[in-house]
């Protein structure tokens, strides 16, 4: 076992659940940055979403708050997708190396709430706080080809988000991939 998989064992659910869900957060904001610096801020920024209805990964605002209209109707299914490397490589073209680790929506509260603070910020107003317990009950996340979605605070939402830290064969723990 290498030493990330001995110290990860020695944390309980909830502990590793805050651990994983921080490093998220982390990987996602220096990757966003990253991406912004070598040129890819050009245009509107971009997030991966999933398709439940299609099965089909898609782009769309990184602002965009799920659940979305996904690619093919009216139908709000389209999810925020969190897409890994397996070969440790961000910016990999190797299709073959991206794999979809989960999928993350919002409550309808909480998506409410993001809708309300964004349009108010639209407006040059100024943006409520939010508590980050509330958001992170009501942050849901399922595995890609799952079912039921379980907050990320809970057991099995500790346990889906924990692939991202799950070495791949190779050996390599994978990175978040920005399109």
């Amino acid at each position: 076992m290498t030493p990330q998989g001995r110290f990860m064992s020695n944390l309980d659910k909830k502990q590793r659940a805050k651990l994983i869900f921080a490093a998220v957060t982390f990987g996602l904001a220096v990757g966003a940055l990253a991406w912004q610096f070598a040129g890819g801020g050009r245009g509107e920024p971009v997030d991966y979403f999933y398709d439940l209805s299609e099965r089909e990964l898609f782009t769309a605002p990184k602002d965009a708050v799920p659940p979305i209209r996904g690619v093919n109707d009216e139908i709000e299914d389209g999810v925020r997708a969190v897409v890994i490397a397996l070969d440790g490589n961000p910016r990999t073209r190797d299709r073959s190396a991206l794999k979809v680790a989960y999928l993350e929506t919002n409550s309808p509260e909480l998506k409410l709430m993001f809708t309300q603070r964004r349009d108010v910020m639209e407006q040059g107003g100024q943006g409520m706080a939010f508590d980050r317990n509330f958001v992170r009950a009501h942050t849901l996340v399922r595995a890609p080809d799952g079912d039921e979605w379980f907050s990320i605070m809970s057991d099995e939402g500790a346990d889906i988000v924990a692939v991202i830290a799950e070495p791949g064969p190779d050996g390599k723990v994978p990175v978040i991939c920005i399109p």
